[in-house]
């Protein structure tokens, strides 16, 4: 015989073993009678189906309102972080310091509409809002890093370099 064949003979011969073993091993316990396994109704399916979508759904509401109060304090934030930057700077009347201001006070408004809009979504249309809800804040953020750039904190402009026009830290 070739090695191949005596391994599967021997795989065999093992198999048929075990399978004959157990046999051997129970014949002198009595038979036990068969103890019926419970009937379960639609009733009970029903039950166990509606308990574990109130669970679920009690589940997604944590979380969402886990996220929810994430959010809003991150709104909030932004919005402490411009009315502090904006009393620092109130006696700057310059005509593009206003036009700054009025840029991150309309973005952080958009950010607490589409805010808005989320609370009251749900499903697909909260994924949609809570988009709209991430591009207002990456615009406010954006429109705050622009400002920073191009004034210090007290609102006044940051000098330019005559040859690149941008602000010196901003040089390689």
């Amino acid at each position: 015989m070739t090695g191949t064949k005596q391994h599967t003979n021997r795989c065999l011969w093992l198999l048929g073993l075990a399978l004959c073993l157990p046999l051997g091993a129970c014949e002198n316990e009595p038979e036990q009678p068969a103890t019926p396994k419970p009937s379960v109704t639609a009733d009970d399916v029903k039950q166990q189906t509606n308990e574990a979508a109130r669970t679920t759904g009690d589940y997604i509401k944590e979380k969402s309102s886990d996220a929810m109060n994430a959010m809003q304090r991150q709104l909030d934030a932004w919005g402490d972080k411009i009315s502090a930057w904006s009393d620092s700077a109130k006696d700057n009347t310059s005509e593009a310091w206003q036009k700054t201001k009025t840029t991150m006070s309309e973005k952080y408004d958009v950010a607490k509409q589409k805010f808005a809009e989320m609370k009251d979504a749900s499903g697909e249309a909260w994924d949609k809002t809570k988009q709209a809800f991430d591009d207002a804040m990456n615009d406010l953020q954006k429109a705050y890093d622009d400002a920073k750039a191009s004034f210090s904190d007290s609102g006044e402009p940051k000098p330019t370099t005559p040859t690149t026009g941008q602000t010196p830290s901003s040089n390689p």
